[in-house]
């Protein structure tokens, strides 16, 4: 979208349905002092945007808007500005296994896949390098304990994604493992 003031019709229209604003905000329970200039600009955009001749009411129109508007502002609020430090681990880092112990990221899934050759360790670095990177932090965070709804709440997915994920990974890992014929490795 293009940034030019409104003309004057448009503005018109605006300021005719500026009590859509409140109503939005009602129905969604925005608090309207902190939000009011978020919504509003979502009003001025459907007013840039509406077409009578397309059919719609621009009450309609205006609604959409404004959600949209609400909407993106929810992502970037909630989204991590970065890589969360505890997601970010490297083959190396040091972590607890289930019964207290330390252990090094690829030993514990090399112990988990029954190997701790090298060639076997190269094997499982080649599988996870090829993951992309959505499936490599559910893994992470789930050798590192959290539940699917932490996962799916921490990386904004739902928990469906993060169990169809699993499912995903385990499927390639099958493919993976089974075009190798090094099959003695793994159980």
């Amino acid at each position: 979208m293009t940034e030019y003031p409104l003309t004057e019709e448009q503005r018109k229209l605006a300021e005719k349905n500026h009590n859509l604003i409140f109503g939005f905000a009602k129905s969604r329970k925005i608090d309207l002092r902190e939000f009011y200039d978020l919504l509003a600009i979502g009003l001025c955009k459907a007013a840039k945007n509406y077409d009578p001749q397309e059919g719609y009411q621009f009450s309609t129109i205006a609604y959409k808007s404004m959600e949209n508007e609400w909407i993106s502002h929810l992502r970037t609020e909630l989204r991590p500005s970065h890589i969360p430090d505890d997601l970010i681990i490297s083959y190396n880092a040091e972590m607890r296994k289930e019964d207290g112990k330390r252990t090094q990221f690829l030993d514990y899934i090399a112990d988990h896949l029954g190997c701790a050759d090298e060639e076997c360790l190269v094997f499982i670095r080649a599988f996870i390098n090829r993951l992309p990177e959505l499936d490599r932090k559910i893994i992470r965070m789930l050798l590192f304990g959290y539940s699917a709804r932490e996962i799916a709440h921490s990386l904004l997915i739902s928990e469906k994604t993060v169990y169809n994920t699993k499912r995903k990974i385990r499927r390639r890992w099958n493919r993976f493992n089974g075009k190798t014929n090094n099959e003695k490795y793994y159980k």
